[in-house]
């Protein structure tokens, strides 16, 4: 029956007369001096690509089987496999169990060590992804008998993943001879069995002078392998990947566009997809550890991912090709990871589909669960029952248990609801599958679990202002703290509205302009004042730059008094003083240019519109004089005009500018000099102001003629007095005294004296003061002592010298 078997493969072979393609393997070694081995171990991949999600769920292949197809075969495989399975401690793949060695066409005649290498390479690969799967080793006399075994394989074993790491440039086939081997593979892909062959290793042109690509890999009805370059974390997660660079890619020259591929020709694309090829990785061989990359590792790890799909749906999942690209389209960076840069010698990848790495490499556990359509369950839960959210544009009411595929996105909205015009139910945040503070988000599903919709009550508190409105809502979570600050005054532009406190709900006044409280219900908090009326201040004929004080009684803040506030105001300022209340106007004069402005202390009624007035004034200098035209320098002169009166202490004084004015009295030590009043103005100042005024010369003698020196004398002109002591010669001199009559007070040495009713300018009074005359007396007989005792001291001086 075999021999029956193996004429009805060759047949067809023989009839045909085509010449075999040269075939091509394609990976590179590495050769260690020594046995460590640095390169990327199993582990290191499984982590990258994300394959220990699927162990960790109990998906490794078993109960599937993998095909590899291989010519002269290993003859050490067995004890390779022990030993790579030994250094990573992976499950033994045992020959004549998990391992099938087969030899449709009889055992090869020779062995050669390139593909001795391959088969070792490309089991180890695959069980090290697929540590369950069972793998079946068909091995072909020869290259020229390949796809013999790839025939076989399809029509006898009970295999769904076929990998093949192998292929001829398409440049070595005509079409006969294509057409007939893809004949084979289109049967494999027709049976629903995946076929992953290698693009690959020789970039875009192959090693040749024209853009070609491999056959099998360009054939539509397998799933081609493109390489890329890995890069792994110490920790052996992803870094990221780079088009390798001798990754085979390119157009097909027999084959049109699959329609699911994207539209970047008429011809068919290589590759579909990638794994890493150009970063070695660790192999054992020929009883020695080697470092291998190319695409002939890229095609078993993604036959190993097939057998675990596979297991995962539970049989056959069929070809592959059309839905790797639907899942593309879809869900994109959820199932592929996304190469960016690194060109093969023409082609460049781009972010998108390209001749590189095609689609890109497999983030194996979302890739799984998109292709097996794997169903997840996630449970709504929302914090608050009768809450409201939607799915995609359905509303449901939680909690609720809704069903999703993997890799479906969702879109997902909470609402919030009014409960009433001062409470509402709000949403806070998603948690559990779904972390977002924003009421619509999505979600990429990759598992069941539960998704936690969390809602707070909110209470609207109501501020409502100094006119009774409710000028603004705030809206607190339930049990947060309010925090409401308040201005003392505010003015609008007729009223002031000073603050007495705040009232919560209608109760009590609070004297406060800061509340606080955690709010657990709705609150109205209004705010109570004082109004007052404005008064506008008015200044007649005002100039610029001038103000007033004004002082009057104001309400007092958080506060049920009032006092006395001054406030500095000029022309059309707004004060608000208590209504019917006195307001008190006053200024210091101010000088602008070279005039002053001053006003006279004013009040007024509040309520009751008066003009306060400013005068303007110049400079004026006055020449005093007396009769007999000597000048009175030091003198106090009052002016008045309109009820305004004004004192100023020199001959230097201001007066209006385009009025008359009163000089009312000119005074000196305090006496008025001045005999009525003086009206003058801008037009009328006189040369001089004559005052009947003389100086009065006092001398005081005892009756011997003695000056009396030192007496107090104090000089009386109606009510004013000025006080005065004599000098060395007994006299004093009192000056500009007004002609009239005056009174004369002396005090000397214990003795007091008065004159009355005095006129004239000179006075010669006698004086006898006893203490006074005792002390002159005293000091005459002492000086005449002095004078003896000198004498005496003399003449006893000229007897000592006879």
């Amino acid at each position: 029956m075999n021999k029956i078997m193996l004429v009805l493969v060759l047949l067809p072979l023989l009839t045909l007369g085509i010449s075999h393609a040269q075939v091509s393997l394609n990976f590179r070694e590495i050769p260690f001096q020594n046995t460590a081995c640095n390169f990327l171990s199993p582990s290191q991949i499984q982590d990258a690509y994300g394959f220990n999600s699927l162990y960790n769920s109990g998906y490794n292949g078993a109960g599937e089987s993998i095909a590899i197809v291989v010519a002269h075969g290993d003859p050490s495989l067995q004890s390779d496999v022990n030993e790579f399975d030994s250094q990573y401690g992976l499950p033994a793949l045992t020959q004549g169990s998990n391992l099938i060695v087969s030899f449709p066409f009889g055992q090869p005649t020779s062995y050669n060590s390139h593909w001795t290498a391959e088969s070792a390479l490309d089991v180890e690969v695959a069980h090290s992804l697929a540590p369950g799967a069972k793998i079946y080793v068909v091995v072909a006399p020869n290259s020229s008998w390949l796809f013999n075994a790839v025939n076989y394989t399809i029509n006898n074993l009970p295999v769904n993943t076929i990998s093949l790491s192998w292929g001829s440039s398409e440049l070595d086939y005509n079409s006969a001879g294509i057409n007939y081997e893809n004949s084979i593979l289109a049967e494999g892909e027709q049976k629903g069995i995946n076929i992953f062959a290698a693009s690959g290793d020789s970039g875009a042109y192959n090693n040749l002078s024209t853009l070609n690509v491999n056959f099998p890999a360009s054939s539509p009805d397998v799933i081609a392998v493109g390489g890329t370059t890995l890069s792994v974390a110490q920790s052996g997660s992803y870094e990221g990947e780079t088009g390798w660079n001798r990754s085979g890619g390119g157009q097909s020259q027999f084959f049109p566009r699959p329609s699911y591929q994207p539209d970047l020709g008429s011809n068919r694309l290589v590759p579909d997809v990638a794994f890493n090829a150009g970063t070695p990785i660790c192999i054992y061989e020929n009883s020695s550890w080697g470092g291998f990359y190319g695409t002939s590792l890229a095609a078993p790890s993604w036959a190993a991912l097939d057998s675990i799909l596979n297991q995962k749906s539970n049989g056959d999942i069929g070809f592959l090709g059309q839905d790797l690209y639907k899942i593309y389209n879809s869900a994109g960076s959820l199932a592929f990871n996304n190469i960016t840069s690194g060109c093969n010698g023409y082609y460049c990848a781009d972010g998108s589909y390209n001749e590189v790495t095609g689609l890109g490499s497999p983030k194996a556990y979302s890739l799984v669960q998109l292709l097996s359509n794997a169903d997840y369950k996630i449970y709504f839960d929302p914090s608050a029952t009768g809450d409201t959210f939607s799915v995609d544009g359905v509303n449901y009411s939680a909690p609720t248990t809704l069903n999703f595929t993997y890799g479906q996105k969702i879109y997902i909205t909470a609402y919030s609801t009014q409960i009433s015009q001062n409470k509402k139910s709000a949403f806070v945040s998603f948690s559990g599958l779904l972390s977002s503070d924003s009421p619509s988000a999505s979600l990429f599903v990759n598992k069941s679990g539960i998704i936690y919709i969390e809602y707070n009550s909110f209470f609207g508190v109501n501020l409502i202002d100094y006119k009774g409105d409710i000028n603004q809502t705030q809206w607190y979570q339930n049990g947060t703290t309010l925090s409401v600050d308040s201005p003392l005054y505010v003015n609008s532009s007729d009223l002031q509205y000073t603050l007495f406190g705040m009232s919560v709900d209608g109760g009590p006044v609070l004297e406060q302009a800061s509340y606080s409280t955690a709010v657990y219900s709705p609150l109205n908090i209004s705010f109570v004042w004082f109004e007052t009326p404005a008064e506008t201040v008015d200044i007649g004929g005002y100039v610029p730059g001038i103000s007033v004080d004004a002082k009057f009684i104001a309400h007092l803040p958080l506060s049920n008094s009032t006092k006395y506030i001054t406030e500095s105001a000029v022309n059309g300022s707004a004060i608000f003083p208590l209504q019917r209340s006195s307001l008190y106007f006053y200024s210091v004069p101010e000088y602008i240019g070279s005039f002053r402005y001053v006003m006279k202390n004013t009040t007024l009624v509040s309520g009751q519109y008066a003009e306060i007035k400013f005068y303007k004034e110049q400079k004026y200098t006055l020449k005093i004089i007396s009769q007999d035209n000597s000048s009175i320098n030091s003198s106090y002169i009052s002016v008045s005009f309109d009820g305004f009166n004004e004192s100023f202490s020199n001959d230097t004084i201001w007066a209006p500018y385009d009025s008359e004015f009163n000089v009312t009295s000119i005074k000196f030590d305090g006496v008025d000099l001045l005999s009525g009043t003086k009206t003058l103005s801008q037009s009328v100042v006189p040369s001089a102001i004559v005052l009947p005024v003389s100086n009065i010369n006092v001398s005081l003698s005892t009756y011997f003629g003695i000056p009396v020196i030192g007496a107090g004398v104090t000089l009386h002109v109606g009510n004013a007095y000025v006080n005065k002591s004599t000098g060395l010669s007994g006299k004093v001199t009192f000056l500009n005294v007004p002609d009239k009559e005056y009174n004369l007070t002396v005090s000397a040495y214990g003795s007091d004296y008065a004159y009355k009713s005095l006129t004239g300018q000179d006075q010669a009074l006698i004086l006898s003061p006893l203490l006074y005359q005792v002390y002159i007396i005293v000091g005459i007989v002492g000086v005449i002592l002095i004078v003896l005792a000198g004498i005496e001291a003399a003449r006893k001086k000229r007897k000592q010298r006879v």
